[in-house]
């Protein structure tokens, strides 16, 4: 899906149907067209795995002819380093280089953007180098001998830019570049229980995470709403994060309280069902504050943190809401953030449109600018009873 940008990709994954959207058989995965298998066996035996991995390498290795068997087996190698990142919690790129300390052979997992170039001529290892959506973080490549890409289409992304899922392993700071050897890389791609689904969903495999309002049991009454949504920014702006927070968590029949969790989130709630499931949920909710205007890094802290403490807790949804746009850098960062190959969280993104078209199918929007305003006077009164 290269070439086209966050909006279009967004676009794309809404006109699937809920139903696939929102089914939980529906897992991601990397199609392998590089595997390391040295490096990953050295991972596995220091786990204890390594007797599982030789028994399942060796039944796949009864299927023919060769090429079936090398493909088995490259499947068989990144379903075991895959399962092994699921048990360490495994952080994805971005995460972890955003933390302040790095310590070699520590792994990460994630979907990521790189640019490439283009292989010489009896070239024997090459780099390619992170295209990061934050500012501020360190430069990134990865560094891997060309003798381990198993597909012409990999061998072809590797040399321009390309977005590809992997797993790879911190050796070293290299000057200011992190550097990192790749164990398993290739496409980002998706599992399921049907083959002909599988195929189908694998160029929806960047943002099939992603739910909508739509899909959310308790906001069910947005379906049946075909209300104009046109002037979403002019009333936005004056409605506030407190009265936003207090109108979703009535929705899920939730007491709003203190921020949860350290600060985490605004809201937790073990009380969000999706398509009759029931699930955790974390809400980072941005309200307009002093300028009402579209979600960049400066709203969510120092580097975007805001997102990464909401990753780390332990739910099944994440759910960023704000009263205006929301950039496509914040997009993909949360996506990076939420899914990665191993582990298929979702999250939900409500920007300023969809938080009017909330509030008017629930014939909230007079209370919620009534509410706002009434904050707006305690406030008043309150700073007049300190000067006093």
């Amino acid at each position: 899906m290269l070439g086209m940008d966050a909006a279009d990709l967004r676009d794309c994954a809404r006109r699937l149907d809920s139903s696939v959207r929102t089914d939980e058989t529906v897992q991601g995965y990397i199609d392998p067209g590089f595997v390391n298998r040295r490096l990953v066996y050295t991972l596995l035996a220091s786990a204890g795995l390594q007797r599982e991995y030789e028994a399942a390498m060796s039944e796949s290795q009864l299927s023919s002819p060769e090429c079936q068997r090398q493909l088995a087996a490259n499947h068989q190698t990144t379903q075991f380093t895959l399962a092994l990142c699921r048990a360490r919690n495994v952080p994805s790129l971005i995460q972890f280089a955003s933390e302040s300390s790095h310590t070699f052979g520590n792994l990460v997992c994630s979907t990521d953007e790189f640019r490439g170039k283009r292989f010489r001529k009896n070239q024997d290892r090459a780099e390619i180098f992170w295209k990061s959506p934050l500012k501020g973080l360190p430069a990134v490549k990865l560094r891997f001998s060309l003798s381990h890409i198993c597909s012409d289409t990999t061998r072809g992304d590797l040399q321009e830019s390309s977005i590809a899922a992997h797993v790879s392993r911190f050796v070293r700071m290299d000057a200011e570049v992190m550097v990192f050897e790749p164990l398993i890389l290739g496409g980002p791609w998706i599992l399921t229980q049907e083959k002909d689904l599988e195929v189908q969903l694998s160029w929806h495999a960047l943002e099939l995470f992603e739910l909508f309002i739509e899909d959310i049991d308790e906001f069910e009454k947005v379906k049946d709403f075909h209300g104009d949504t046109s002037d979403w920014s002019d009333f936005m702006g004056r409605v506030s994060e407190e009265v936003m927070k207090n109108f979703i968590a009535s929705l899920l029949g939730d007491q709003s309280g203190k921020d949860w969790g350290g600060e985490f989130a605004d809201h937790f709630t073990r009380h969000l069902h999706v398509a009759g499931r029931r699930c955790a949920a974390a809400f980072l909710l941005k309200g307009p504050g002093s300028k009402h205007q579209p979600m960049t890094f400066r709203q969510l802290g120092k580097n975007g943190d805001q997102i990464f403490r909401l990753s780390k807790l332990p739910a099944d949804l994440f759910v960023l809401q704000h009263c205006h746009e929301i950039t496509p850098a914040v997009l993909e960062t949360l996506r990076n953030a939420i899914v990665q190959p191993h582990r298929s969280r979702r999250y939900l993104v409500i920007d300023g449109r969809d938080s009017y078209k909330l509030l008017l199918a629930y014939g909230k929007l007079d209370w919620a600018l009534a509410e706002t305003e009434k904050e707006k006077v305690a406030r008043k009164n309150s700073r007049g009873r300190k000067k006093t």
